[in-house]
């Protein structure tokens, strides 16, 4: 026992304090980019992803590093593809040993922000439409990855600090003057050895919470792995993407409408225009600002060729939260929406339309988008899952509220033995006896509040470490 204690109290620290949204997003968005690779169809790009992995699953860690620098985790979100892309086109860059992990690290830092996107777009914000607005970025990894154990370090960090330094330098990132060319290397590598040791903590986590996660979110728990948005259009989205950037790093014509929900030829998830599911979200090979798409070029229409009015819209709902950064914002990224300004009809078809242009000026011309969908008749989401048990954190903490209880109930007869002479313990004295009925009446209440988090499952113990991770 005098063992078993501090490590159950190290365990809750940990749990309580070390498991910060970022590293868990780190975890996730590696784990999303590695099934992305089973998405991708050219045969020499797959090859060299998977040679590559160490570098590209660092890259998909790598824009969170920055978010124990606000806002400099909005810019790696951000303008730091532009910088990066435009690096990588440097002829005496592309002639460096280290060019092709540099190309896979970018890569993967294309995945994470495109994963950001898609799901903020729409799993994100359904979820308050379904009753579940506490389900954000940790409890919809937990949903799909907790608990298998998937939660492993099994790449090898790459992180080319030479490079990064000159495209942050060029970039212009070290105007904070927390972050300078000095420090940036020990920052970052603080940073991503400090998501490596959490990646490893919250596996723990995982299999503590994840049957309350998944009864405290039914809809998710049953829809995130393949509803639009989840986890199977995350990866198809990322292999769509780095199927473009692969042409465009080889000198073929690359597409810029990489990747859409609904999908060419598939069913828009809801006949509602203004939900999350009744928008379409499109997303880019490279950023550009919605702002710049002329409304007139972009059409919808009914299976009639009537023409519907719509707008477009940045690919979420919320302020930027850096407007002093003007190249930090919602409106200039890689997806975006387009919402019809009138609903859908059940079962009817309807085309998008999307004129060729020079929207994005880094990007070049830009093809022609043609998107044809159908309206849904039936729900296409189920509404619950039977939560699976045994109810892995209420048996934990009954199991540690127990022995403290037992502990403390037993401790005035271990005093009394210490302290008091055997000629003397028929009679116990007043403090003692005291002691006694204080210490024994304390062991009833954690033992009863030890019985109610194993019948709760710990809920209040779980909402506290996820307002506070």
């Amino acid at each position: 026992m005098s063992r078993l204690l501090p490590t159950i109290c190290l365990i809750l620290a940990v749990m309580a304090g070390g498991s910060r949204a970022f590293a868990w997003d780190e975890v996730v968005h590696g784990r999303l980019t590695e099934a992305a690779i089973d998405d991708v169809k050219t045969p020499e790009l797959k090859a060299f992803l998977l040679s590559h992995r160490d570098a590209l699953i660092s890259g998909a860690w790598f824009p969170d590093w920055g978010h124990a620098l606000k806002p400099q985790g909005e810019a790696d979100h951000s303008f730091y593809l532009d910088s990066a892309h435009d690096y990588l086109q440097r002829p005496s860059v592309r002639a460096q040993a280290n060019y092709p992990d540099l190309l896979a690290h970018y890569m993967g830092a294309y995945a994470h922000v495109v994963e950001d996107r898609v799901v903020d777009s729409t799993l994100k914000r359904h979820a308050a439409e379904v009753g579940e607005a506490g389900r954000d970025d940790m409890e919809n990894g937990m949903l799909e990855i907790a608990g298998q154990g998937w939660l492993k370090h099994d790449f090898k960090a790459y992180t080319p600090s030479a490079d990064l330094d000159r495209i942050f330098a060029d970039a212009h990132y070290f105007r904070d003057p927390r972050l300078n060319s000095g420090n940036f290397d020990a920052k970052m590598s603080h940073a991503m050895a400090k998501g490596e040791i959490q990646n490893s903590e919250l596996k723990l986590l995982s299999f503590l919470t994840v049957s309350y996660e998944r009864r405290a979110y039914p809809w998710g728990a049953v829809n995130i792995a393949t509803a639009p948005g989840g986890f199977a259009s995350n990866a198809a989205a990322v292999a769509a993407g780095w199927e473009a950037i692969w042409k465009e790093a080889h000198g073929q014509p690359a597409p810029f409408f990489v990747y859409s929900i609904p999908q060419n030829g598939g069913v828009i998830a809801s006949i509602d225009a203004k939900t999350s599911y009744g928008r379409i979200t499109i997303v880019t090979r490279r950023r550009f600002d919605m702002r710049d798409l002329p409304l007139s070029d972009v059409k919808l229409t009914d299976a009639r060729g009537q023409a519907i009015p719509v707008k477009v819209l940045p690919y979420i709902d919320e302020p930027n939260l850096y407007p002093f950064i003007p190249t930090v914002g919602h409106d200039l990224d890689l997806a975006f929406q387009i919402e019809a300004l009138k609903d859908f009809v059940p079962g009817q078809a309807y085309r998008l339309t999307i004129a060729p242009g020079p929207y994005a000026p880094t990007a070049g011309q830009i093809e022609t988008l043609q998107l044809t969908f159908t309206a849904p008749i039936h729900p296409l989401f189920q509404q619950r899952i039977r939560a699976p048990r045994p109810w892995a954190m209420g048996i934990f903490l009954f199991v540690f509220a127990g022995s403290i209880a037992g502990m403390v109930f037993g401790a005035p007869d271990v005093m009394r033995l210490a302290l008091t002479p055997a000629s003397e313990r028929a009679a116990d004295p007043a403090w003692l006896r005291a002691t006694n009925v204080g210490f024994k009446g304390l062991a009833v209440v954690i033992f009863a509040i030890a019985v109610w988090l194993l019948l709760t499952d710990g809920a209040v113990f779980i909402e506290f470490l996820r307002r506070h991770h």
